[in-house]
């Protein structure tokens, strides 16, 4: 049973249709929830929540009444496993909410309890509260935090190799807050994650470059990656510290950062030969470096060509691409694209594009049909290509099959 706690439910609490005072009925719900899976066989435990609001929508003071509900529903679930969902906003006309620093306290000591759990706290804490420290628990399976101005800390310390006794049993990590303190086990090479299949994480000052590779090493099992790394303060690993990392798993994978070394430093530290969809998008000026960076990632792994169907690669710099690099830029982009005979959706941003290229592709995007590919095609470019898109300095269209428009 999942209860969705809103400002609207607020008011039905005091509403004059509502006979039973304050909480009484909602407490009620709470006891019958937990007592029916005794009553009738199969039927689901109180053990879900989602608190969207914590205040009055007639005149914005914080409610309580929300403190004594989530009191109630946790007193009230027994021992069951609990899944929590809360968004907590803070308005600019009340610069303390002491009741989300109260519900916040209540739902972390309870949180070996917790099976999934996502956070959104859009306020600040109570300067003398300490920070709140989100555990590993075993029972844990799903952790998603988002929480600009408040601080939070993630402890992974317990997250580690144990034989494959009792291993952690997290599968999907969103970690998306600058400040937030991770906490890794004494051994880094200890750290163990092998049920995580989601990734999503920011760097930032206590998550430097170091600390992610770690991260990653602890994840062998994982299908989907997204990092963000576009903080320019957060700091950085000189080129050659980083062991080689598989993930031989992984089928997607997206990364945003403002600064050409550190995509290099990913691409070159990562071997991912399942990989289907790559997104990698940066507010730097596509190089040639960086190109050749993608191209040996792409390929690093495969017996024959990458098994890649979509590819993005979007440069959103406001400087654009050097003169002088055109030449040398074109001849890395069309040795890129010679290896990815399974490329089916390709999107291209801030890049050069010379004529042949250009041609070659825009061809195949409007020729594709679902024939199989043949013999003479090894040496097309992108034979299986049947979605184009093109926002480069020289050459802008999107097209699918035979609908395209071309911008020059």
């Amino acid at each position: 049973m999942m209860i969705v706690f809103t400002t609207y439910l607020l008011m039905l609490l005091h509403s004059p249709l509502i006979h039973a005072p304050g909480l009484r009925w909602i407490v009620a719900l709470c006891r019958l929830a937990v007592s029916l899976p005794s009553l009738a066989p199969g039927t689901p435990s109180l053990r879900h929540i989602q608190i969207y609001e914590v205040r009055s929508t007639s005149n914005n003071e914080p409610h309580p009444s929300v403190l004594r509900f989530v009191e109630a529903w946790i007193g009230n679930s027994a021992t069951a496993p609990l899944d929590v969902s809360l968004n907590l906003s803070q308005r600019e006309t009340i610069p303390e909410d002491p009741i989300a620093d109260e519900i916040l306290s209540l739902i972390f000591t309870h949180q070996d309890r917790w099976r999934t759990y996502s956070l959104f706290a859009n306020f600040e804490l109570n300067e003398e509260l300490d920070p709140f420290a989100v555990r590993c628990w075993d029972s844990v399976k799903s952790v998603s935090l988002c929480s600009p101005g408040l601080f939070v800390v993630l402890d992974l310390s317990s997250a580690v190799i144990s034989n494959g006794i009792g291993a952690v049993q997290l599968q999907e990590l969103n970690v998306l807050s600058w400040d937030m303190d991770w906490v890794f086990p004494a051994g880094r090479n200890t750290l163990h994650l092998p049920n995580l299949r989601k990734l999503s994480f920011n760097t930032n000052f206590s998550l430097d470059l170091g600390d992610s590779f770690t991260l990653l090493s602890a994840c062998p099992n994982i299908l989907r990656l997204d990092i963000d790394s576009r903080d320019p303060l957060a700091p950085t690993l000189k080129s050659g510290t980083a062991l080689p990392i598989l993930l031989p798993h992984l089928i997607e994978f997206r990364i945003m950062t403002s600064d050409e070394a550190v995509i290099n430093h990913f691409l070159d530290t990562l071997t991912c030969p399942s990989l289907a969809n790559c997104h990698l998008l940066s507010s730097a000026v596509g190089t040639p470096r960086n190109l050749r960076s993608i191209s040996s990632f792409l390929c690093r792994g495969s017996v024959t060509h990458p098994r890649l169907a979509c590819l993005v690669i979007r440069y959103e710099s406001v400087n654009g691409v050097p003169f002088q690099l055109y030449h040398d830029c074109t001849l890395a982009l069309r040795r890129l694209l010679g290896a990815l005979k399974s490329l089916e959706r390709l999107s291209l941003g801030g890049l050069i594009l010379d004529e042949p290229v250009f041609n070659e592709l825009t061809t195949r995007a409007i020729t594709h049909d679902s024939r199989e590919r043949t013999s003479g095609d090894d040496d097309l470019l992108c034979p299986l290509l049947s979605h184009f898109h093109s926002m480069a300095t020289n050459k802008r269209i999107s097209l699918q099959n035979d609908e395209f428009d071309i911008e020059e």
